[in-house]
């Protein structure tokens, strides 16, 4: 079967043809650093997020978790959708 779409280029700057494992490897590779690069920013968010939270009494504590389950659950519509 003649796939001529799998000889394009990942990316003009890489210039490695999708065909063989380097391309796999490379592919590969950058799915994990930009997962990296979220989870690093996560974790700065959570940083910064936790002195706040900490000083949020119950009823504000209540509001918060609220808040952010309908933000994560737009983020989701929106990634998804």
């Amino acid at each position: 079967m003649n796939r001529p779409y799998l000889d394009r280029p990942i990316g003009s700057a890489m210039g490695v043809s999708r065909s063989g494992v380097l391309a796999a490897t490379v592919a590969a590779a950058i799915l994990a650093n930009s997962g990296t690069a979220e989870a690093a920013a996560l974790r700065r968010l959570a940083d910064a997020e936790k002195p706040l939270y900490q000083s949020l009494d119950e009823a504000q504590k209540r509001r918060f978790g609220l808040a952010f389950r309908f933000a994560a659950h737009r983020h989701r519509a929106e990634a998804h959708g």
